[in-house]
């Protein structure tokens, strides 16, 4: 669904009865085998003189109708970015990462941010899996945080042609 149907589709939601809605029998004769929607919806023209309803009941049928008409589409978006934000989880390993620990061996440090990009080059080759300290922190949700920042400056960097 596009920007505007979801944004035109959220309005036609604001008008509605607020939720949680019911199918249940109808209060005015549980006995009956009759159903309805609750708060409800008044489709045919009562002794009050507001045919098809009155705004709000106009406005409750326009939602059931756009909910009903979009849903498909809705369910097929939510299942094609979740399948889209799993394939980026797993085709590309986040750039700043947090080790547990003090990589520069300080004992006050509870946790490093390394920048997996910038390994650490000894002798012919790689040394491991050793990389460049951005920073280190005294708590691991600190790092954890500033990784995160780094990450997300990282991804819309990259999304804006800049690399």
């Amino acid at each position: 669904m596009t920007t505007e149907e979801l944004t035109a589709l959220q309005a036609l939601l604001a008008k509605m009865t607020p939720t949680p809605w019911d199918w249940s029998r109808t209060a005015l004769e549980p006995s009956a085998l009759a159903w309805s929607i609750q708060p409800g919806v008044l489709i045919a023209d009562g002794n009050d003189g507001t045919p098809g309803g009155d705004e709000i009941d106009r406005a409750n049928a326009l939602g059931i109708v756009a909910l009903v008409n979009s849903a498909d589409a809705l369910i097929t978006e939510v299942l094609a970015l979740r399948a889209e934000n799993e394939r980026l989880r797993n085709e590309e390993v986040m750039r700043y990462q947090v080790i547990l620990g003090s990589q520069s061996a300080h004992c006050c440090f509870d946790a490093t941010v390394i920048d997996t990009n910038r390994p650490i080059m000894t002798g012919n080759g790689q040394h491991g899996d050793q990389y460049n300290i951005v920073c280190e922190c005294f708590d691991k949700w600190d790092a954890h945080a500033i990784a995160a920042a780094l990450n997300l400056a990282d991804a819309q960097y990259r999304l804006g042609g800049k690399k």
